[in-house]
């Protein structure tokens, strides 16, 4: 465990004059006021003698950046130690030396993000990186990480935690603590990323059953853009499941709303105000553990997907994950797979319209289903060593394929190897890769296959046998 920090007193907030506000162009002479104020902006820059610019506050995310911070005056602490009366930059081979010992025998666990944040500051301020500093570094790195033991891991909070808390939560300063959380399992959402939802940006499909999620920034989009995520009810009949990804949504939006009125944030307190990250996450703690963590949602719906047959890729898309990170989640949820499995299978009622059932899956279709999961893992290790161009453009086919099949896959498929076109059962593009069956019961994913168009007719007899008979 690391011991408390000694802060330094907090820096001085910036005194700079703020920049004028300048009228809005008509589209004729907008350009103008734009370069005007980068003229100013350019101007009083040049006066602080190019301190201070601007641009460094988006250099991290906001989230991060006070834990930054705090690093860096740890750092500024241990090597003025090192260095009075001397200046503590630029780094030699003794003082990273020094540092990386100090942080070691301090008991610093973290200790190589404190040498990485090291190294940054001292090619930031312009010093030069040697080959023999960086032998050094990454040798300090090693040190640091050996007999370190395994990371420290979000708890993951099981189905009969998340159903059955320690307390009501009555009255508690945030509302409906239970019931964020669970939405947190079903979008796998850190506890910052859930501040930032209202209701209005979660979008329901009464009909389909069908919800849509915005995020409007996520730590993932550095860009800003935002990111769309859509999940259908796969419930069989009407009865929707405790965590169907629609009756979840709806239900705390209904909740919500009643309580705040429409357009309203979806973590609040009980004095209607949103709630922060540092509350949510200690109702969380009265109501499953005081191991809970902002990430235990996150960790414990990408385990639970990929338990329940998704694709490591199909589970990295919807989380937003764009790198290898994906594949501690699904290393850990192999080694736990249940023999006793069920998953939720397509099938044809009496009327010839699909369902879906729970049926047990049987020791071949777990073993095929592990191996499936090992070569996807072992393809996506080696991405990672190339830099993850394989791992995005993986990540990029669910993307397009959700553009693609909006809600719902086609109903047709062809077997690349036979030419054969099969009756396809899978009909919920949000649904896990394991459960797709054609009515003949082939199971499609994993193979070599393509979606037929409509028009294709269907030359599986066993398929349009079955079909008939239904």
């Amino acid at each position: 465990m690391e011991p408390p920090e000694l802060e330094l007193p907090a820096p001085t907030k910036s005194t700079r004059p703020e920049l004028p506000t300048l009228k809005k162009g008509n589209g004729k002479n907008s350009h103008k006021d734009k370069l005007a104020k980068a003229l100013v902006s350019a101007r009083m820059l040049k006066n602080r003698q190019l301190k201070a610019p601007s641009i460094e506050k988006d250099f991290c995310a906001a989230s991060s950046k006070g834990a930054k911070d705090a690093k860096k005056r740890t750092i500024d602490k241990l090597l003025t130690a090192l260095t009075e009366p001397g200046p503590s930059l630029p780094l030699t081979v003794d003082t990273l030396k020094g540092l990386a010992s100090a942080l070691m025998d301090g008991g610093y666990k973290a200790g190589e993000g404190y040498v990485v944040e090291a190294k940054l500051w001292h090619v930031e301020e312009g010093h030069p990186w040697t080959d023999q500093l960086d032998r050094v570094f990454k040798q300090c790195k090693r040190a640091l990480c050996r007999g370190q033991g395994p990371r420290k891991k979000a708890a993951e909070v099981g189905w009969d935690r998340r159903h059955n808390p320690f307390r009501l939560n009555f009255n508690k300063s945030v509302k409906f603590g239970a019931q964020l959380f669970l939405f947190s399992v079903i979008w796998m959402l850190r506890e910052i990323e859930l501040a930032l939802l209202s209701t209005e940006d979660l979008v329901m499909d009464h009909l389909s059953k069908r919800v849509t999620m915005n995020l409007r920034l996520s730590k993932m989009d550095a860009e800003g853009k935002g990111v769309r995520r859509t999940l259908q009810c796969l419930c069989k009949s009407n009865s929707c499941s405790k965590e169907c990804p629609y009756l979840v949504s709806k239900n705390l939006v209904e909740m919500v709303e009643k309580f705040n009125g429409t357009n309203s944030p979806l973590a609040l307190t009980k004095r209607r105000v949103l709630a922060t990250k540092a509350q949510l996450v200690k109702t969380w703690r009265d109501l499953f553990g005081k191991e809970v963590s902002g990430h235990s949602g996150r960790r414990t719906g990408a385990l639970n997907y990929i338990r329940s047959g998704w694709s490591i890729t199909q589970v990295a898309h919807l989380g937003r994950w764009k790198s290898g990170a994906i594949l501690a989640y699904a290393e850990e949820a192999l080694e736990q797979l249940p023999a006793n499995l069920n998953i939720m299978g397509p099938t044809l009622d009496h009327k010839g319209s699909q369902v879906l059932i729970d049926r047990p899956i049987s020791e071949e279709e777990l073993a095929e289903w592990k191996a499936q999961l090992r070569k996807e893992m072992d393809a996506l290790k080696e991405d990672v060593e190339r830099k993850d161009v394989e791992t995005e453009e993986n990540i990029n086919y669910w993307v397009n394929f959700y553009k693609e099949n909006p809600g719902t896959l086609p109903q047709k498929v062809q077997s690349l190897p036979g030419k054969t076109v099969h009756m396809n059962l899978a009909r919920s593009a949000a649904s896990p890769p394991i459960s797709w069956r054609t009515a003949c019961g082939w199971s499609f994913y994993g193979s070599k296959f393509v979606f037929a168009d409509p028009g294709q007719e269907i030359t599986c007899q066993k398929c349009l046998a079955l079909c008939a008979k239904q």
